[in-house]
């Protein structure tokens, strides 16, 4: 073989091996970057959701606190209503026996339609009367239960447009 062919194979061997070393390197550093770049993209996506769900907690913190303070002034509404019902209502029949036997036996819903069946039940057959004193109990706490969820469906509304919103 002759000299010069196999210098040129030689140099050919050094450059490929330079080459490669040359790139090896250039694509390490490239490499080392992008995974810098995504821990920090990765430490910053961390510290926002904590931002977030520090907001949404001290949110959810005050609606809940909200919440509480107008279940109690309802409760204390109903209870000085129920206690005044005392003075302002007599006591006397409004609905006989058969009324109330008719009322207390509406049908449930069928259990298809996905309801949940009445907590209270049907009352006997020998139930008595049902007073203006036992009406006004009725609607009086129908409406702080009304009350009660309407504040409770106000702050879950709330809370999700703040999330929404925010």
């Amino acid at each position: 073989m002759n000299l010069t062919v196999i210098a040129l194979c030689v140099s050919l061997i050094i450059g490929a091996l330079g080459g490669y070393g040359v790139a090896d390197l250039y694509f390490e550093r490239k490499i080392a970057g992008m995974e810098a770049a995504q821990a920090q993209a990765l430490a910053n996506a961390e510290q926002l959701y904590q931002q977030h769900m520090t907001a949404a907690q001290a949110e959810g913190d005050k609606l809940s606190n909200r919440l509480a303070q107008t279940e109690a002034a309802l409760n204390q509404s109903t209870l000085e209503v129920s206690n005044a019902l005392a003075k302002t209502t007599r006591g006397s029949t409004c609905l006989n026996s058969a009324t109330v036997r008719l009322l207390n036996h509406v049908p449930n819903p069928a259990p298809s339609a996905g309801l949940p069946i009445a907590a209270g039940g049907p009352a006997p057959e020998n139930a008595g009367t049902a007073t203006d004193t036992d009406i006004a109990a009725w609607i009086a706490g129908a409406q702080s239960q009304y009350g009660a969820c309407r504040a409770r469906l106000d702050a879950l509304i709330q809370f999700n447009e703040d999330q929404n919103h925010g």
